[in-house]
């Protein structure tokens, strides 16, 4: 396996808080309450607080000069954990609780041995309460925990570097500055200079991590029994998540070619309640099931456990809980399928999915897999999924609210132009992000001024023989004129 990474600086951090706090009052015994549990302090005296600057808070309380020693197991002595000298050792740092109130305490040094190895905010916070406030000692202090850092999978071979790379600008454009994104590209043999083309596309985001890992040997060795027709062999990757990524719980799926108008973290922050998929329901499949012809690769696989293809989604965006699929053992049961039916899969990854996680997915808001719905409203579809998440779905593309974008099919922007609806809403969508990946615009600025020529030929092409068209073919021309004037402005206004 191989992995490659950028060098992202470090997040920021917060205001450190004071390492000690006090509460005075006339008590004689004190606990100091440290990650290696709590000591006593059997004399009343000024304790100081070490500010994040390095120098006492302002007020009262101060610290006296202390040494940088082995701890001694002096119960008397608060253990600061953490601090560490030059040489090597753990010694803690002696408070010098000072047990005289006529005696004065010196100020605190920041030059002392135990602090400049590390600075003084390496020193872990720990609190210093009276003991007759509570029967029991206190419970230590904990810092909020950190969110957990999102994790999205990608497949890609190096003919789609172009599409991912606005893929990964786009989400980490609309990402969170206060959570860290962890980026992997699993690939069959991407060149280096695709890796850094890929890398430039998230470079202006620290807080986006772009890793690449080879596919495994055990996937290359299944993917030669198999013909995966047009689909890339890196489409079965996302079967292999559980052991691809061991140590996560959960992770996002996505193809390379969607585009995101959300952070995506609010689809990895998803609850699936007990599920160990989620997904959206593919509106292709929907649209062939209301219109009274059911797609014929639904009846081949209703006798593989596909028993209610209303339910069947669509494989592009997916959420995974690794743990569930572990503890079902998915994996094995999704690749059994592909060894045992591979002739009768259309679409192998997507299909073995479907026939392993039958009405066991979450669904998951279309607007987060938005693949041509509006479509729907032609054919009474919206109407029979009254109830269901796809309500009201119409209004996505009237508003363009969509968060997830998603190109299927085989009419891709990037690709050269085809007169259809589909290539014209795909690149109404796709051409203004791509734009804006800056490591790849004078390549696409190029390609775009090829597109907008060729569009602009067409158009005269059948303006001119427009005239000598009559009965069908002249509605058919119209038509045609039609879409390439709309493919102009798409082209024209980026």
């Amino acid at each position: 396996m191989r992995e490659w990474r950028t060098s992202s600086p470090a997040p920021s951090l917060k205001k450190p808080r004071p390492c000690l706090k006090a509460v005075p009052g006339s008590f004689s015994t004190w606990w100091v309450i440290t990650s290696r549990g709590c000591r006593r302090i059997w004399k009343k005296s000024t304790i100081a607080c070490i500010s994040p600057s390095g120098g006492p808070l302002p007020g009262k309380l101060r610290l006296s000069a202390g040494s940088c020693a082995p701890c001694t197991g002096n119960s008397r002595t608060p253990f600061v954990p953490g601090c560490a000298t030059t040489n090597g050792a753990s010694p803690s740092l002696r408070a010098g609780i000072s047990g005289n109130a006529g005696r004065k305490s010196k100020p605190f040094n920041a030059n002392w041995p135990c602090l400049t190895a590390h600075g003084p905010d390496s020193i872990p916070s720990f609190n210093i309460m009276p003991s007759s406030l509570s029967a029991a000692p206190p419970t230590a202090f904990h810092a909020a925990a950190a969110p957990p850092a999102i994790d999205v999978m990608f497949a890609v071979t190096s003919a789609w570097t172009v599409c991912l790379a606005v893929t990964l600008h786009s989400l980490a454009r609309h990402s969170n500055p206060e959570r860290n994104y962890r980026l992997w590209v699993v690939h069959d043999g991407l060149e280096e200079e695709n890796m850094q083309e890929l890398d430039k596309a998230v470079s202006g985001y620290p807080n986006a991590t772009l890793q690449f890992m080879t596919i495994p040997g055990k996937l290359e060795q299944m993917l030669r029994r198999r013909d995966v027709k047009r689909f890339s062999a890196l489409a079965y990757a996302r079967l292999l998540a559980p052991s691809l990524f061991p140590r996560h719980s959960r992770i996002v799926y996505l193809d390379a070619d969607t585009v995101l108008d959300a952070d995506v973290a609010e689809l990895y922050d998803t609850d699936l309640c007990g599920a160990a998929v989620g997904a959206v329901r593919d509106t292709a499949v929907l649209s062939s099931l209301v219109a009274g012809y059911p797609r014929r690769q639904l009846r081949k696989l209703q006798p593989l456990g596909l028993h209610d293809p209303f339910h069947y989604f669509n494989s592009g965006v997916l959420v995974l809980d690794l743990d569930r699929m572990r503890e079902e053992d998915a994996e094995v049961r999704l690749l059994h399928v592909i060894e045992e039916h591979n002739e009768l899969l259309e679409h192998p990854d997507q299909d073995a999915l479907n026939i392993v996680f039958h009405r066991q997915i979450f669904p998951l808001p279309v607007e987060w897999n938005y693949h041509f719905q509006f479509e729907l409203g032609k054919n009474g579809l919206e109407e029979a999924c009254a109830g269901t998440e796809f309500a009201g779905v119409s209004n996505i593309y009237a508003t363009c609210s969509w968060k997830l974008f998603h190109m299927i099919g085989s009419k891709k922007p990037w690709l050269f132009p085809e007169k259809s609806e589909e290539y014209i809403v795909s690149a109404a969508v796709w051409w203004k992000p791509a734009m804006e990946t800056a490591s790849l615009r004078p390549h696409l600025s190029q390609l775009l001024e090829e597109f907008t020529q060729w569009t602009r030929r067409q158009l005269r092409h059948n303006q001119w023989h427009l005239p000598f068209s009559f009965g069908n073919g002249f509605r058919k021309r119209k038509a045609r004129i039609n879409l390439l004037k709309r493919l102009l402005r798409v082209f024209e206004g980026v």
